[in-house]
């Protein structure tokens, strides 16, 4: 049976302060954004899951990967905040692509076999109808986005006979 590894993420809101973002950014503005303490603990942890991942990869060299980020990727200008290390949502979302190539670098993400999700977040960070993931995955796949939507509500996927069900937030009453 063909393994498969799943490696799924979730809440990186990147764009705040607490929230995960590359070690030193510079801004299209020419000013830098430096990572606070507790970001370089979250990018160090980053690190550290990612690499796992690609020894799980290097250990099965046949793997199929499928890495799925399940909402929130970015935190969006929302409820009025001050806690964002820059209130645009464009750098926000070149912040996380940067911090998600390094991650499918790692992993030896192939665009060919392996496979990537995003999941619609909230609203209030992603924005109406999960603009932010939309943007973010394309940039990711390139071409291979192309036509339809890829920011998923759910992802319901059998793996090797196993269901999977991702959604970022789960079931309320009356749904």
């Amino acid at each position: 049976m063909l393994t498969t590894i799943v490696a799924v993420v979730s809440d990186m809101h990147t764009g705040s302060v607490v929230g995960i973002m590359p070690r030193a950014w510079h801004a299209y503005d020419g000013h830098v954004i430096q990572q606070n303490p507790l970001q370089e603990i979250l990018y160090a942890q980053w690190l550290e899951c990612w690499e796992a991942v690609r020894q799980l990869c290097d250990a099965n060299p046949d793997a199929k990967l499928i890495v799925v980020n399940a909402g929130d990727p970015v935190d969006g200008d929302h409820h009025e905040t001050t806690e964002l290390t820059t209130q645009r949502i464009d750098e926000q979302e070149r912040m996380h692509v940067a911090l998600m190539q390094e991650a499918l670098k790692t992993v030896h993400f192939d665009h060919v076999v392996d496979e990537l999700y995003y999941i619609a977040g909230t609203p209030a960070h992603g924005g109406i109808g999960a603009t932010s993931e939309e943007r973010i995955v394309r940039t990711l796949l390139g071409d291979s986005a192309s036509g339809g939507t890829r920011a998923l509500r759910v992802l319901r996927r059998r793996v090797n006979g196993v269901l999977f069900e991702v959604a970022h937030q789960g079931a309320r009453p009356g749904h």
